[in-house]
């Protein structure tokens, strides 16, 4: 399958989210305490920066470089769909700031979470419709079917051997309490860019978490799979 197919397919799959983010920032705008609302946009969160910022590398390393090579599109809408790259990661440090203030308790209003949230549902959009519309219309011009077709074989294999390779399973409820933390962090430490820890505790690991905020930051992904009342499952990915 094509490269450009595969990343269409992401961009549903992304749009479907951005719907999702807009109502509930909405929601969260007018009450703070709602938690139904709060749960969802934290998954959200976690979507986002494990998966809509994976896509973006997959193309910056895959696709974006042969395109590079065509004269002229450097300067042009590769330079623009590049640019939007950047602008995304500097409006989502900004909602994923005011999340993470909303998960501890210390987000006074919803109105620059809405806001953020708004800013980076408008850019997605817009960057998606320029990649659907302009820039892979332009790759199956300038590039050949073949070229696309490995190029779509190479991002399935290595998101193959991401899926498979990239994940340290992590049961720490046998451990000592008081090495818990220097154990988890170590074994963050020691992951490469993309990894994550499938970490499995007896008790809420909400501290872990602001730990992590406070000596990662920004440098990792939280997804919460199980929360309780027996056991709590955690993914943390290392993102930088």
């Amino acid at each position: 399958m094509k490269i450009t197919t595969l990343l269409s397919q992401d961009h549903e799959a992304v749009l479907s989210k951005l719907d999702e983010l807009e109502g509930t920032a909405e929601l969260l705008r007018h009450d703070i305490t709602n938690n139904e609302a709060a749960q969802k946009i934290f998954g959200i969160k976690e979507f986002i920066e494990t998966e809509v910022s994976t896509h973006f590398v997959d193309e910056e390393t895959i696709l974006y470089p042969a395109l590079n090579k065509i004269e002229g599109m450097g300067e042009g809408p590769l330079k623009m769909v590049n640019y939007e790259h950047e602008r995304f990661r500097e409006i989502y440090e900004a909602f994923k700031e005011e999340t993470e203030a909303l998960r501890f308790g210390t987000l006074a209003t919803g109105e620059r979470l809405a806001e953020s949230s708004k800013e980076l549902v408008s850019l997605l959009r817009g960057h998606i419709e320029n990649e659907d519309n302009v820039m892979f219309p332009m790759c199956e011009r300038h590039l050949s079917s073949a070229t696309l077709e490995n190029m779509g074989r190479k991002l399935v294999g290595e998101r193959e051997i991401d899926r498979a390779a990239a994940t340290v399973e992590l049961d720490i409820r046998a451990v000592d309490l008081r090495d818990r933390h220097p154990l988890i962090f170590e074994t963050f430490d020691n992951l490469l860019h993309g990894q994550q820890i499938k970490l499995v505790n007896d008790h809420d690991p909400k501290p872990l978490h602001y730990q992590f905020e406070v000596e990662r930051q920004g440098k990792y992904g939280w997804k919460n799979l199980e929360q309780g009342p027996e056991k709590w499952v955690v993914v943390i990915r290392k993102v930088a």
